[in-house]
């Protein structure tokens, strides 16, 4: 059982800095909006949505850790929802991250046709 109590609480400070994240992709989304040009507004706009995504998903996890903390449930089934739902933030972050890439590539192609 002490093994689980150690597992949980990992589980509990990876969500926590997932939190962290979301809140960093969600600002970076929000500086790339100030910009002027239409791509780094659309690109913004996706990648602070990307940010929520990771915000509610590692919120949702946290309930679902603290619940597992509470309630000393160390069950298969919630631990593997935990990690489920930390891992669909990862993805969003992922998708952040893919989508920061894809609008530097459009940029690089625009800059090109002007060389």
């Amino acid at each position: 059982m002490h093994e689980a109590t150690i597992s949980t609480h990992a589980l509990e400070q990876h969500t926590l800095k997932l939190q962290e994240h979301g809140l960093e992709v969600e600002q970076w989304g929000r500086k790339l909006q100030e910009r002027s040009d239409q791509l780094a507004l659309e690109h913004g706009q996706l990648i602070k949505e990307c940010g929520q995504v990771i915000r509610q998903k590692a919120e949702a996890a946290l309930v679902y850790t603290q619940v597992a903390i509470e309630q000393e449930d160390y069950s298969p089934a919630l631990m593997n929802l935990i990690a489920e739902t930390q891992s669909e933030a990862r993805v969003a972050y992922l998708q952040a991250i893919t989508i920061f890439a894809q609008m530097m590539q459009k940029r690089i192609k625009l800059v090109g046709k002007h060389l």
